[in-house]
């Protein structure tokens, strides 16, 4: 029965795993339409950066990139470097 217990959570976190993968690849293809790499977009999703700013606010101080602006333009996010979020 310990063996049992001790597989399950490698299961559960490949099964993860491939889930992520796999909407990637989808995101990959019917959204950008092979123009941006899944490797960049890992890259672009661990660089991109948010600060907290004085007043609880938050604003985009992310690098202009090269797949920073294939983002921008494919999804129509004009405005993508000038985000200011704050609480609700």
């Amino acid at each position: 029965m310990k063996i049992k217990l001790e597989a399950r959570p490698v299961y559960v976190h490949f099964l993860i795993v491939y889930i992520a993968l796999v909407i990637m690849r989808l995101i990959e293809f019917k959204v950008f339409n092979v123009d941006i790499p899944i490797e960049q977009s890992f890259d672009f999703i661990r660089n991109y950066n948010i600060s907290e700013i004085y007043d609880s606010s938050f604003i985009n101080n992310a690098n202009i990139s090269i797949t920073y602006l294939k983002v921008k333009e494919k999804l129509g996010f004009f405005k993508l470097g000038n985000i200011y979020l704050s609480h609700s």
